[in-house]
């Protein structure tokens, strides 16, 4: 939620940057950025004993009203809807703008393809079909409260999605994970709880994910 301000906004190219060799995760506006996300820890903006909540026990929370925000997308409303259905959910941007606009990550969130290898082409194809019907994306899209990525699709979206459109015109930069090469993002995520665990530095942390670019790339 912060790296489309922090990185992106002012740099959209650095993944680019990063293949071509030109540009490393150390000494980039990265190390700022995992020090913000480490400080509204220490200032306590997160629950207690964060590195054991999961997805399902941080909607639950907020379901419970035991937490008064959560960093997600709009694919949690769908969760959030099914555990309060009385609640009235919005959504807002990660404020975190270092003096800018901010830039909120946006893209398509999952893909469905046919094998070339495949010993049943027309089913398979079918079944596409089936999916990529408007009656069925609206279908699909409205029980999930998400965005649809085809035009003139038009999902009954819950209120609080519609909030992120004004967002969205703003500026967006793709999930980090879908213009990374594989592996990286792994061990990003695996990092950042050893850095909140203590257990490693930030500086460590961004050398980690420059060493497996590397190897991901050579």
């Amino acid at each position: 939620a912060m790296s489309p301000s922090a990185i992106y906004r002012d740099d959209p190219e650095f993944d680019a940057q990063m293949y071509a060799g030109e540009a490393t995760f150390v000494g980039s506006p990265w190390q700022q950025m995992m020090e913000d996300y480490v400080a509204l820890n220490d200032m306590g903006c997160f629950n207690d004993s964060i590195l054991g909540t999961d997805y399902n026990l941080s909607t639950d929370m907020m379901a419970n009203g035991e937490a008064a925000m959560l960093v997600q997308g709009n694919w949690a409303l769908a969760a959030l809807a099914e555990k309060a259905p009385d609640a009235e959910w919005g959504m807002f941007a990660l404020p975190y703008d270092n003096g800018g606009e901010v830039w909120v990550p946006a893209a398509i969130g999952g893909l469905m393809a046919v094998s070339a290898n495949t010993e049943y082409p027309e089913e398979a194809l079918a079944y596409i079909e089936f999916w990529a019907s408007p009656e069925i994306q609206e279908l699909y899209l409205t029980a999930k409260k998400a965005f649809p990525a085809s035009a003139g699709i038009e999902p009954d979206l819950d209120p609080a999605s519609t909030e992120m459109f004004p967002y969205m015109e703003v500026g967006s930069y793709p999930f980090l994970d879908q213009n990374w090469p594989a592996g990286v993002q792994g061990i990003m995520l695996e990092d950042i709880q050893s850095v909140f665990a203590g257990e490693i530095s930030i500086e460590q942390m961004l050398q980690d994910m420059d060493d497996a670019w590397v190897d991901a790339t050579e």
